[in-house]
C-alpha cells in the first residue's frame, strides 16, 4: 500500500507541520505577555512568521539529498556494509577537507540571520504601532520596562530594529564573547540567545576541528615532504661525513677535540644516514 507507506513516514508528517501552518492572509490578534513584569504585545503574524522560518529545514533536506544522490549504488552498499546513508553520514560527508571549512560558514552565516531576525520580533512590542489597540499598552510597564538590577528603561530600543545591530549581537553571541553593548530583554529574546550560544560553541569547535583537519599534510603531501627531507639529508651527507671522520681521526692520533660535541656529532651523522 503505497498511501500507507507515505503516512508512515515521520520525515511526511514534519513537513506538513513546518509548512502548513501559518497565519491566514488578513487574520491578526495581539497577545499580550508579561516578562519579569514588564509587558510585551505581540501580534500574532509576527509569532507565525518566526514559526515558519523553521522551513529553512527544507534547505537542508535538499543538501542532504544533494549529497546523497552523488554516491552511486548506495542502497546496495549500504545493504551489505550496514551503514545507513542518512542525515549524519551526508554531515559528516560536508565536514571533509577544505569543504568543511566552507560548508561550516555558510551554516554558521545562516544561525547568524535567522537568530537576528528571530531575536529582532521578539525584542519589538507592538504598543509601537499605530494599528494595535490593545489596553494593555497603556500601562506603564508596557512603555517603562525594567530588569533586575537595572533603572528602567525605554521598552522601544530603535538600534534592536537595525538588522546590523541584531546580527553584530549574535555573531559575538555565537563566538561566546558577548561585549554586552546589547542584549535580549524578553523571555523568547533570552532562549533564542541561549540557543545561538549553545550552537555557536559548537560551530566554533567544529570549524577549529575543520580547520586543522583541512592543514594537515594528506598522503601524496607527506610522500612528498618525505622524500624532500631524504634528499636534503643527502646534501648534507658529505658535511656531516667529513665532520665524523675528522672527529675518528683525532680520536685516534689522541689530539685534543677542540670542544666538537662527539655525542651531537655522532647523532647527527647516523640520522643522516637513515
Amino acid at each position: 500500500n503505497i498511501w500507507g507507506d507515505v503516512c508512515r513516514q515521520k520525515a511526511m508528517w514534519l513537513d506538513l507541520i513546518l509548512t502548513m501552518i501559518h497565519c491566514p492572509p488578513g487574520v491578526t490578534a495581539e497577545i499580550v505577555l508579561d516578562t519579569m513584569g514588564n509587558i510585551i504585545v505581540y501580534r500574532a503574524e509576527s509569532l507565525f512568521l518566526v514559526f515558519n522560518i523553521t522551513r529553512i529545514y527544507l534547505l537542508l533536506r535538499v543538501c542532504k539529498e544533494q549529497v546523497l544522490l552523488s554516491l552511486p549504488i548506495r542502497f546496495t552498499i549500504s545493504k551489505f556494509s550496514g551503514v545507513s546513508f542518512g542525515w549524519i553520514f551526508a554531515f559528516k560527508h560536508l565536514l571533509e577537507g577544505w569543504s568543511a571549512v566552507v560548508n561550516l560558514s555558510i551554516l554558521w552565516c545562516m544561525l547568524i540571520l535567522v537568530s537576528g531576525y528571530g531575536l529582532r520580533i521578539f525584542e519589538f512590542s507592538a504598543c509601537e504601532l499605530s494599528t494595535t489597540d490593545s489596553p494593555s499598552c497603556h500601562l506603564h510597564n508596557a512603555s517603562r520596562w525594567s530588569l533586575p538590577g537595572t533603572a528602567e528603561f525605554d521598552s522601544h530600543n530603535p538600534e534592536m530594529l537595525k538588522i546590523n545591530t541584531v546580527l553584530w549581537c549574535f555573531f559575538i553571541t555565537s563566538t561566546s564573547v558577548g561585549y554586552g553593548d546589547f542584549y535580549a530583554t524578553t523571555h523568547f529574546g533570552r532562549t533564542v540567545s541561549g540557543v545561538v550560544t549553545f550552537l555557536g560553541i559548537a560551530f566554533v569547535s567544529l570549524l577549529t576541528a575543520a580547520l586543522t583537519n583541512a592543514l594537515q599534510l594528506n598522503g601524496e603531501e607527506n610522500k612528498a615532504f618525505l622524500i624532500a627531507e631524504r634528499e636534503k639529508a643527502k646534501l648534507r651527507l658529505p658535511e656531516k661525513a667529513a665532520t665524523y671522520l675528522q672527529l675518528w681521526y683525532k680520536t685516534v692520533t689522541r689530539r685534543p677535540l677542540d670542544g666538537l660535541n662527539v655525542l651531537n656529532i655522532r647523532r647527527e651523522f647516523f640520522e643522516t644516514l637513515a
